[in-house]
């Protein structure tokens, strides 16, 4: 079963302003690739919450002349545990310099086993979502 999750994005208006130029144009020489990032994340004691799915399409240019790089990362999040649980969640990206480019908010409800909630895209970055992603759980119950 797949529904809908509620998030709050903190951070991505620094991101959203950071280009602004089309990433196509005139002698432009572009490439575009799927990334992928599953992140599976456990308790304290092991046992397993849920698997972060996150994907982007990363657009760049060859000679970085083209303007803007990056892409929208979208967010899927699929429960491992083998009952309903409900939790909130912090995703960072973070950057080769381990500095956060971006911070995402989130809460899941009632996400049963093998369930999933898409969360649909979360933020344009151009940081690419194969590199460092850390997921932090703020409040975890199971009824």
């Amino acid at each position: 079963m797949t529904r809908a999750l509620v998030l709050v994005a903190a951070g991505t208006l620094s991101v959203l302003a950071a280009g602004c130029g089309d990433v196509t144009g005139p002698g432009c020489d572009t490439a575009a690739d799927m990334l992928y990032n599953d992140v599976p994340t456990y308790l304290n004691d092991g046992s397993p919450v849920a698997t972060f799915h996150f994907d982007q399409r990363y657009t760049s240019s060859y000679d970085r002349s083209c303007g803007r790089e990056g892409g929208s990362v979208h967010l899927r999040v699929t429960s491992d545990a083998p009952f309903t649980q409900t939790f909130s969640f912090t995703a960072r990206g973070i950057n080769a310099q381990g500095f956060v480019d971006w911070t995402v908010h989130g809460t899941v409800h009632s996400l049963g086993p093998g369930d999933s909630e898409d969360a649909g895209e979360i933020v344009y970055t151009t940081l690419p979502v194969d590199q460092g992603i850390q997921i932090d759980f703020s409040s975890w119950s199971s009824p």
